[in-house]
């Protein structure tokens, strides 16, 4: 590629990631939230002792949650503040495409990458919700990035200053990847395998590796602990493996949903799985063409790939006896996925598949996005804020046996919140994120004693029974859809004299 060549090709990547930088924020700026979203978001209010304690009973180490304080102590912690910490993630993966890949693989190559992360429907999915799932696989990224780089260079015995940066900083960002996300625990385990392999087969000194492997462990201590703790009250029992799981792992970035998400014989499921297995076909094609032609050429993609697939049959082999792959969890590593289609493509000479590529990528891209804009956006969405806002007085409780509404009332933690554990789940800890007032009930008899109004929030079973009370009057009764997560709350209010 000649200067001028080079030149405009890098014009165009800038663009691309501008445009798409524009393209992921613009549906973050809404307050809708979701379970999850609403866990870290309480975790953002509490103190840092707090805060600590009950991050380490979450089912997720505690990395995300880490950086994201640091970032809201600067930006501040509302709740669109906390969602464009998530954008950033989306728009740093796709930036490596220019920094980091076009260098070591090529500008076409990285243009190719910065494009899939962009376009890919799971990325504008997840860049728009408040939990981990862009920068888990934006530090998977860097660690293979470095890896690469690292072995390269011992290959050639190569002994330089550069070198040891990409060693320090492949084990700074494989220690990042382990506290993103078990998932990335995995990848760099994986990762560190395949190290080990190449090092056996090309004579290479192992000191190395057990220098970094014991650098990387020192590193992940305290994540170790973290991992004991959730692993004792761990309970995957709702997740499931089925026949689905291979079509929803097929699909799965191509709806930028899980299959449980989707009516699965909707246009929303078939269209994205046809094209997902379409799209897989072309680039096994590829990959078998390129290995036949140069085997050495083809050694990035299989290496990347797996990476990508070797998580998946560590969680699916785990999963026989304890089920804990989620094909959500699976953005983890797509990064890799993403590079495999970028470098197969960039190496394939055939203009009209690339333009049938670009052309399918942002047809998928558009149309998955407009459902949720529209979600994001709905008007139904602010109605049961403003409600409470306008109707919630000084002594007014918050009571709720449904987990799910936590979605609520942590947008409200001055109001005293009580959450009825009628299953008696093991979340004391975990839910101390909620804030210092919400407790959690086994028992009613606490809201028993009070006198004065309750709001009562999805509590089917706690509204019949406080209703059976003597005293108590049922004041009003909303039921109110919301169109993010397709949510149904019913709001009660009750007088208890």
């Amino acid at each position: 590629m000649n200067k001028l060549n080079e030149k405009k090709m890098k014009i165009v990547h800038l663009i691309m990631i501008v445009l798409g930088t524009v393209f992921l924020a613009s549906g973050a700026f809404h307050s809708g939230l979701w379970f999850d979203e609403s866990y870290t978001v309480g975790l953002m209010n509490q103190n840092i002792i707090d805060f600590s304690k009950a991050a380490a009973y979450d089912v997720h180490p505690l990395g995300y949650y880490t950086i994201l304080r640091l970032y809201a102590y600067i930006f501040g912690n509302s709740i669109i503040s906390l969602r464009l910490f998530s954008v950033l993630g989306a728009v740093l993966l796709a930036m490596l495409g220019y920094t980091h890949i076009r260098r070591d693989f090529g500008a076409k190559t990285g243009v190719w990458f910065t494009f899939f992360v962009i376009t890919m429907p799971s990325t504008f999915k997840y860049a728009l919700q408040i939990r981990m799932y862009t920068w888990a696989p934006l530090f998977v990224a860097l660690t293979v990035i470095y890896a690469y780089r690292m072995i390269n260079k011992d290959v050639n015995n190569t002994k330089s200053t550069k070198n040891t940066k990409n060693t320090v900083l492949f084990i700074i960002f494989s220690v990042m990847s382990a506290y993103m996300h078990y998932y990335g625990l995995v990848a760099v385990a994986i990762i560190n395998i395949m190290i080990l392999v190449y090092y056996i087969k090309n004579n290479i000194k192992l000191k190395k590796w057990f220098i970094v492997g014991a650098l990387q462990m020192l590193g992940y201590l305290p994540g170790l602990y973290v991992f004991y703790i959730q692993f004792k009250q761990s309970n995957g029992s709702w997740i499931k493996i089925n026949f689905w799981t291979i079509f929803d792992a097929i699909s799965f970035h191509f709806i930028g949903s899980p299959q449980a998400d989707v009516i699965v014989n909707s246009p929303n499921y078939i269209i994205p799985l046809c094209l997902g297995f379409c799209i897989y076909a072309l680039f096994g094609f590829l990959l078998i063409r390129m290995i036949k032609k140069d085997k050495e050429e083809s050694k990035p993609v299989v290496l990347a790939l797996t990476v990508y697939f070797g998580v998946i049959f560590v969680f699916l082999l785990v999963s026989i006896f304890k089920p804990i792959f989620y094909v959500r969890y699976l953005i983890v590593s797509y990064g890799m996925l993403l590079f495999a289609f970028a470098y197969l493509l960039a190496r394939y000479n055939k203009k009209s598949v690339k333009i049938l590529i670009v052309v399918v990528m942002l047809g998928l891209s558009v149309t998955r996005a407009i459902p949720i804009y529209q979600d994001n956006y709905d008007a139904s969405n602010t109605t049961i804020d403003d409600y409470l806002k306008a109707n919630i007085k000084e002594g007014d409780i918050i009571l709720f046996d449904s987990p799910g509404a936590f979605s609520v009332s942590v947008k409200f933690q001055d109001v005293p919140t009580y959450f009825y554990n009628a299953g008696n789940w093991d979340i004391q800890k975990a839910y101390k994120a909620f804030g210092s007032k919400v407790t959690i009930l086994s028992n009613l008899d606490t809201i028993k004693k009070h006198t004065g109004r309750i709001w009562i929030i999805d509590g089917g079973g706690a509204h019949d029974e406080v209703m059976r009370w003597s005293g108590t009057t049922e004041l009003s009764y909303e039921k109110m859809q919301l169109k993010y997560y397709a949510s149904e709350h019913d709001i009660i209010l009750i007088e208890k004299k």
